[in-house]
């Protein structure tokens, strides 16, 4: 698990598959009847028929294709089946048995979040773009950067948060520094998210921090965790006063990034946008073809899809030139709708509410297992909402990314299957 978490952050060498192995290979070590209960929960039975779906329109994309045989991708067949759930399945399993590797991948993933930037220097590449001059890349697409960077924010605050939370009701000095850390991941990466330019990254963030921040309230007054709500609620308004303090001085930056964007915006929600007018510098306005376009093909095949091993040809198939190039659809929900159909993307969508509702449940009270929840939503809301403006899930980096953030839950939702229920000998 922790060589999952370590590969979670895009900098690190790629030893996901080497986990996956160890993880699969160990299953032996578990009981039967533990394995059992958990692949007899509703969570695991949505996998597997979202998985089972996969395989067999596999099968039809060979038998009865609904393109030319020779369009065939094999890779984008993988590409739906990992993000299935089946490999998440895998590790959350293990992670309900042991809940304590959970941390060790999370600490893995922050580790490697630390310490990459700081040895690229990253305060040298970060003042061109905060004076509105290009986009902080350190190797990677700015994108990728944005949305890891508004993960490690939000994390930056749930640990504060924890941090103070002890402090008010224990008082004991260790929560100061680990509130003075949480600060400085806060800030250091809100910084590094605005240098990012990337404007779903902005607006998953917003929506996540917030997200996170009702969670908290409502935990705060719900569960009776402490006696000091008043101050649990400051703190949360001060942390948000403090956040928007950081980004004030950065605004020009974030106005400039929406007001190139303005005119299309404008146009699209008044239904006037010509799709002659969309330069190759307008990236909302490609993005808003690309998705006229994506409609347009799941009206074909709403149900069934055109196929997973076909959807990079589909989304080939335009009648606007400006987006001929390219193989996905630059939002995960419309790729996934062409490929497999309106059925399938539904139920993905449900299993990853499910596994949201029922994480949200297991927090009573304030503790390493709440950090660990609260991780894992971090990284999978933030790619399941940048989802609406770019598809990720292809591309390794970002595949291990949402992989991580969907094993912690998956692993949490299954912990009342007899956690630590480990065989000694078989």
């Amino acid at each position: 698990v922790g060589l999952i978490g370590f590969d979670a952050s895009p900098f690190g060498p790629s030893p996901m598959y080497i986990g996956i192995c160890l993880l699969l290979a160990g299953l032996p070590l578990l009981r039967r009847e533990y394995i059992k209960n958990c692949i007899k929960d509703p969570i695991a039975l949505l996998i597997f028929i979202l998985a089972f779906w996969v395989v067999i329109r596999g099968f039809f994309d060979l038998f009865l294709p609904t393109m030319d045989p020779v369009l065939y991708n094999g890779e984008d067949w993988w590409y739906h089946f990992r993000a299935s759930g089946l490999i998440a399945l895998l590790i959350g399993i293990w992670i309900a048995a042991v809940p304590r590797s959970a941390l060790v991948g999370v600490g893995a993933m922050i580790l490697a979040l630390l310490v990459h930037p700081l040895l690229m220097g990253f305060w040298t590449h970060i003042i061109e773009p905060l004076t509105s001059h290009g986009r902080l890349r350190l190797g990677e697409s700015p994108n990728l950067i944005g949305n890891y960077t508004a993960v490690m924010a939000i994390i930056g605050f749930v640990i504060t948060f924890l941090g103070v939370w002890h402090i008010i009701n224990t008082r004991k000095w260790f929560y100061w520094i680990l509130s003075i850390f949480g600060l400085y991941i806060f800030t250091q990466y809100s910084i590094m998210h605005v240098a990012s330019g990337s404007r779903h990254a902005w607006f998953a963030f917003c929506v996540v921090i917030i997200f996170a921040s009702c969670v908290f309230i409502f935990k705060t007054f719900r569960f009776n965790i402490t006696n000091n709500k008043t101050y649990i609620l400051c703190f949360i308004f001060s942390i948000l006063v403090f956040m928007i303090s950081i980004l004030l001085p950065f605004k020009s930056v974030i106005i400039d990034r929406y007001a190139e964007e303005y005119k299309t915006i404008r146009a699209i929600a008044n239904s006037s946008l010509d799709p002659e007018s969309i330069g190759h510098g307008d990236s909302l306005g490609q993005r808003w073809l690309m998705w006229i376009n994506g409609a347009n093909s799941i009206k074909q095949y709403p149900f069934s899809g055109w196929g997973p091993g076909f959807v990079s040809n589909v989304r080939s198939m335009s009648r606007y030139d400006l987006i001929e190039e390219g193989n996905q659809y630059h939002n995960t929900y419309i790729h996934m709708a062409v490929s497999m159909g309106l059925i399938w993307i539904i139920l993905w969508v449900i299993l990853h509410g499910l596994v949201v509702l029922r994480t949200l449940k297991k927090i009573h009270k304030m503790d390493v297992h709440t950090f660990i929840t609260m991780s894992g939503l971090a990284l999978l809301l933030v790619v399941l909402v940048s989802g609406l403006a770019e598809y990720r899930l292809h591309n390794f980096k970002g595949f291990a990314m949402y992989l991580f953030g969907s094993s912690l839950l998956v692993g949490i939702s299954l912990a009342k299957h007899q956690v630590y229920y480990l065989s000694q000998t078989r």
